[in-house]
């Protein structure tokens, strides 16, 4: 088995980038999102992709969305998941658990114990209006809400040229 080594680094030095981001994630107010009971803070943000630290509330359920590209949610703590349609079945990730959610995904989120989790948006969701008509939601909402909040001054400039 291949395993990496510091025996001989060929002069390979450390090198810290002036584009390393190191964030105290307490320094950073909460951003209420579209759907009352959630907020996030976003962590890092480049044209369609953002990183972000997510909370919802107990008990709440989020409005049925299509993914027209992934998005990936680490569960920090709670729970997060979806209850199928046609059969009542619940599908739910726990404290630690991974979810991935590739384009097309359909769904309608629930938190039945409330979650912080880490998400990664590689784009926007497809959802509805209160009149019923097609919208869709990326990054650049969560970025415009956060800036609306003061949240966005730990994000290097680069991050926000697409924004």
């Amino acid at each position: 088995m291949t395993q990496l080594s510091n025996a001989n680094t060929h002069g390979m030095k450390t090198m810290i980038l002036e584009s390393n981001l190191y964030i105290n994630t307490d320094d950073i107010p909460w951003t209420a999102w579209v759907i009352p009971g959630m907020w996030f803070k976003m962590l890092h943000y480049e044209g369609e992709k953002c990183s972000l630290l997510v909370k919802m509330d107990k008990g709440i359920t989020l409005a049925m969305h299509r993914h027209l590209e992934p998005v990936e949610f680490f569960l920090l703590e709670g729970s997060f998941g979806y209850v199928d349609d046609e059969t009542g079945e619940e599908y739910l990730v726990k404290k630690m658990g991974y979810l991935f959610e590739p384009p097309g995904t359909v769904h309608r989120p629930i938190t039945p114990d409330g979650c912080l989790g880490f998400s990664v948006l590689h784009g926007k969701i497809q959802g509805f209006d209160q009149d019923g008509n097609a919208m869709e939601l990326g990054t650049a909402e969560y970025y415009r809400r956060a800036k609306a909040n003061n949240a966005v001054a730990h994000l290097h400039k680069q991050d926000l040229v697409a924004a």
